[in-house]
């Protein structure tokens, strides 16, 4: 991009540059979307979950570590968040085909981070609200 600036190189070099790289960027998330089936397994005693760059990596999350579950609205759609053991992961709403079944994930999620408070305050011998 500097040497844009300073003139070195025409302007069309830069733009096709450009074009390029994001190019690059698309089949690279086409590819991504094609060869890596993405999906969240919900267990008995756990959530397998893909994680990490391009999320090509799969997490298993055990329903007794979830601490706090919360949900944020963005410009590009809904994304649920997951405290475990100070970690914090990442569901997209994109992830789920249909909109029903997010919302499934979500409130199963929610309960059992709820059940989960509950139990920790009865061990600490706190009363549960």
């Amino acid at each position: 991009m500097v040497l844009l600036v300073v003139g070195w190189f025409p302007i069309s070099i830069g733009i096709i540059t450009v074009i390029s790289i994001l190019l690059l960027m698309v089949l690279l998330l086409v590819l991504r979307r094609v060869a890596c089936h993405r999906y969240i397994e919900l267990g008995e005693d756990s959530l397998l979950l893909p994680t990490g760059f391009l999320q090509l990596r799969t997490v298993q999350i055990p329903y007794n570590t979830l601490s706090h579950v919360w949900e944020s609205q963005w410009a590009l759609g809904t994304v649920l968040y997951l405290l475990v053991k100070q970690r914090k992961f990442e569901i997209c709403c994109g992830i789920c085909l249909k909109n029903e079944d997010y919302v499934t994930v979500r409130d199963f999620l929610i309960q059992r981070a709820s059940d989960n408070r509950n139990e920790t305050r009865e061990i600490k011998g706190l009363n549960p609200e």
